[in-house]
């Protein structure tokens, strides 16, 4: 703590997982015995001492995960497998108000997101041990002295790496996936929010039959790594940026493992003047993901509105800007928490700071929220620049804060063309009463997934990738469960 800041500390937390590496269905401490402080980003104090995976560790839980397919979860039933499933997600449902917490003094980000969070992380599970009946081969014909049919097989083991932000569903949401079709996993949380995926296993523990799940805490180099690399691991999931993403997927090439990636995203948000401007800049609040401080991948941060609106958007958005409290995450009344680290408070504040070099216009923010009854200092201001075109870095770059761009335009082509005129193609959005337009519209962006008079939903179901830099793969719905398996062909002569 510096200057007049508050002296708050962090609600107690029940955390009932050891601080240990769960593998083989037991807690050990890292081989090396090393260890790494987790800290609560919004007061600084420590949290946890949770122990530190590398190589040694990862080749020790790839190998119970591989036994336990090859001698165990292979040849469990489908429908036991799913009934497991269905159990853990009572008993973390059950939790949810406890790990619920656990994500917000670990994470920072504010309680009723969290909480969301796990409400959908365990809707996730329960759908992917629902999809577990749906594993379906095919018959070909072929003639009358051959049969040929098909059926869809587990990988095997499942090395799987999840990001920060929403640290409690992305882990419950790999267990669902990986386990319903048959795999087991080894699972590496984020170094900077270990506890939930702990605290998962620690629901599993009595559950699931040993080293069916495994979770390393640990960092990139250090134990993501060689679980990508691993031989043992045959498929490989990455949530995280691009230039991270990228190694992840060189390194799969070098053992041909099959990859599905979800990276950044750069999103627009097209407001045509037919729609209502109070609507839409509602719109642009939510889509912002503030509640998380605009730490999502999916946030509107590309605002392209029409100059017959622009005035009027551009001033209600800053009114709507204006007027949000950022507070102590655990505050039910916030509507913004902290930053998740030091790393990530800096690297925000780096990038407003080129906007302004790069000619980027500041309509308000732009600086750490100045209050001393916050606790800690991560907390950084709601921002809106508006630019003239994309060469500001702040327009080009996924910042991962709660920054967004305000550009005007008149001319449909050219507004598509500087939509499309990114690296990423995860989200984008149209904001029309115009059925036609809308159509037209979603025909041309390049994105993998696109609202119509919305930003940010995604039901449980709904196919959820990008395009281009933005990944591979679809997840959150079958597809997810789907790649997951593998096909096999089998021809019998008659």
């Amino acid at each position: 703590m510096t200057g007049g800041r508050s002296m708050a500390v962090h609600p107690a937390l029940d955390r009932r997982a050891e601080d240990l590496l769960f593998v083989d269905g037991r807690w050990s401490p890292a081989a090396s015995r090393r260890t790494f402080e987790v800290s609560c980003p919004a007061t600084g104090e420590p949290i946890a001492q949770v122990s530190r995976a590398d190589a040694d560790d990862v080749d020790l839980a790839v190998r119970a995960a591989h036994r336990a397919y090859e001698e165990t979860w292979r040849d469990t039933p489908p429908a036991d497998r799913a009934a497991m499933l269905y159990t853990l997600a009572d008993r973390l449902a059950a939790d949810a108000d406890r790990l619920a917490l656990v994500d917000v003094v670990d994470n920072g980000s504010t309680v009723r997101r969290m909480r969301a969070d796990v409400d959908t992380g365990v809707q996730l599970i329960r759908t992917y041990a629902g999809f577990v009946g749906t594993i379906t081969g095919r018959t070909i014909p072929i003639d009358s002295h051959t049969l040929n049919y098909t059926v869809r097989e587990p990988y095997g083991v499942a090395g799987v790496i999840v990001p920060f932000n929403h640290p409690f569903m992305f882990a419950a949401q790999m267990v669902g996936s990986a386990l319903a079709a048959g795999n087991t996993l080894v699972l590496k949380p984020s170094e900077l929010t270990p506890l939930t995926a702990l605290e998962i296993a620690k629901a599993a523990e009595d559950l699931l039959p040993a080293g069916v799940l495994n979770i390393l805490t640990g960092f990139g180099e250090e134990s993501g790594a060689p679980l990508v690399r691993h031989p043992l691991v045959r498929k490989v999931h990455f949530k995280g940026s691009v230039p991270t993403g990228r190694k992840v997927m060189e390194m799969c090439a070098a053992g041909i493992k099959p990859v599905s990636l979800e990276l950044g995203g750069k999103a627009p948000f097209i407001v045509y003047p037919d729609m209502d401007v109070d609507v839409a800049v509602q719109g642009a609040v939510r889509g912002m993901n503030l509640v998380h401080q605009g730490q999502s991948c999916g946030s509107a941060t590309r605002l392209l509105v029409h100059d017959d609106v622009y005035e009027a958007f551009r001033s209600g958005l800053v009114e709507a800007f204006e007027s949000l409290r950022p507070g102590a995450p655990w505050d039910a009344g916030a509507d913004m928490g902290c930053m998740v680290s030091r790393t990530q408070y800096d690297k925000v504040l780096a990038h407003i700071a080129k906007g302004v070099d790069d000619g980027a216009r500041v309509l308000t923010g732009g600086a750490p929220v100045a209050d001393d009854s916050l606790p800690g200092e991560l907390y950084i201001q709601p921002t809106v620049f508006e630019c003239d075109d994309m060469s500001p870095i702040v327009a080009r770059d996924e910042i991962f804060g709660p920054v967004t761009c305000l550009f005007r335009w008149d001319d449909e082509d050219r507004m598509l063309a500087m939509a499309n005129d990114t690296e990423y193609g995860l989200t984008a959005s149209v904001w029309t009463n115009d059925l036609g337009t809308a159509h037209r519209v979603v025909a041309r962006l390049q994105a993998g997934y696109v609202w119509v008079n919305g930003h940010g939903r995604r039901p449980v179901g709904s196919p959820f990738g990008g395009y281009k830099q933005s990944g591979i793969g679809k997840e959150r719905a079958q597809d997810e469960f789907n790649s997951y398996t593998q096909e096999k062909s089998v021809l019998v002569a008659l």
